[in-house]
């Protein structure tokens, strides 16, 4: 059992939740994208490395993680072992739950190891 959060948000904006089991090769990462509301998410196994404009958050199995709503974002699973995690994503209704970021968007600078 573990508490993830708080999870900041809008009170006037309607949410949709939207639950995810996420699983990451080792060496693999996502396309950059944003959600149109907060993520948070617990590791189950292996680790990973979220990179941000704010910064590098990295996580390994046990760890905790949120992400605030529209902060573009690129998630690599570092290390040998499969990334394996629980997700929630918390969007505005009204809005895409996830969106791809291209073109002259933020781009990673390649902070989180390999």
């Amino acid at each position: 059992v573990s508490v993830v959060g708080p999870l900041p948000h809008t009170v006037s904006k309607s949410y949709t939740a939207r639950y995810l089991v996420g699983v990451i090769p080792p060496g693999e990462h996502t396309p950059v994208h944003t959600h149109a509301g907060p993520e948070a998410w617990y590791l189950l196994a292996g680790s990973e490395c979220i990179e941000t404009p704010e910064g590098i958050i990295v996580a390994h199995a046990g760890d905790k993680a949120v992400v605030k709503e529209a902060l573009p974002m690129m998630l690599s699973s570092v290390g040998t072992e499969t990334r394996k995690a629980f997700a929630l994503i918390l969007h505005d209704s009204a809005q895409p739950w996830t969106m791809v970021m291209k073109g002259d968007g933020w781009k990673p600078s390649g902070r989180c190891p390999r």
